[in-house]
């Protein structure tokens, strides 16, 4: 038997006490591709001087495991989802990073890219709804703001300039395009949404000396919003 009352809390205990949602208290993150750890593939990109959050009791999140249908048991393991999403509260919004690692870019990567976003941002939003800290007075004055960032090593020969799909155009658009930024419509529970994207290499100007195929390490300042 369960009981209504508290039951929001414990959903939310148990999300945490599973690592499905980790509070972030150090200065850097990583995020793995688990089902790429052959050499020359990406393995790995490190977020390092990451901001403390503005609040003292919101902790910056981050989450994986989006895929593991054993985590939560509800989620349908076909559905795709980015490999990592962070959180970092900042005063009066909120600034969600979907984040997809690629070791190579080619036609297939980037058609999924929309539905992996999509999806990652319902599952977001449905477990923001089930976070308990929130004020009634903080929920009136907090945004959320997403962007998408996917990192990638190298790219396949010839990829078409235009998808097969009319939707998907928009990304190949931003891929080619020399700032690899721009903003897709990626459809929400509730609307559309414009969700602004960027593709780094691993050798870009934008990563850290440091980075390599297999490993990038970049700093917060180079895929914060706006930047």
């Amino acid at each position: 038997m369960l009981q209504v009352e508290g039951l929001r809390e414990k959903l939310w205990e148990h999300i945490v006490n599973v690592g499905f949602v980790q509070e972030v208290s150090a200065e850097d993150v990583f995020i793995t591709e688990k089902f790429n750890q052959k050499q020359g593939g990406l393995q790995s990109v490190k977020i390092i001087d990451i901001p403390n959050s503005v609040f003292t009791i919101h902790k910056n999140w981050f989450l994986n495991q989006l895929e593991d249908n054993l985590v939560l048991g509800f989620y349908p393991q076909q559905t795709k989802s980015v490999d990592g999403i962070l959180l970092i509260w900042q005063e009066n919004h909120v600034c969600v990073y979907l984040i997809e690692l690629k070791s190579q870019i080619a036609d297939k990567e980037l058609e999924s890219l929309i539905e992996k976003i999509e999806s990652s941002l319902n599952r977001f939003i449905f477990l923001l709804s089930v976070y308990t800290n929130i004020s009634a007075a903080e929920k009136q004055q907090i945004n959320i703001y997403f962007e998408g960032i996917v990192f990638y090593t190298q790219t396949e020969k010839n990829i078409r300039k235009k998808a097969r799909k009319a939707n998907y155009d928009k990304v190949y658009e931003i891929f080619h395009d020399k700032t690899q930024f721009g903003t897709i419509l990626c459809q929400t529970v509730f609307k559309k949404e414009k969700i602004p994207i960027k593709f780094v290499r691993y050798d870009s100007d934008k990563t850290e000396k440091t980075s390599t195929k297999e490993n990038i390490e970049i700093t917060y300042e180079n895929i914060k919003r706006n930047n």
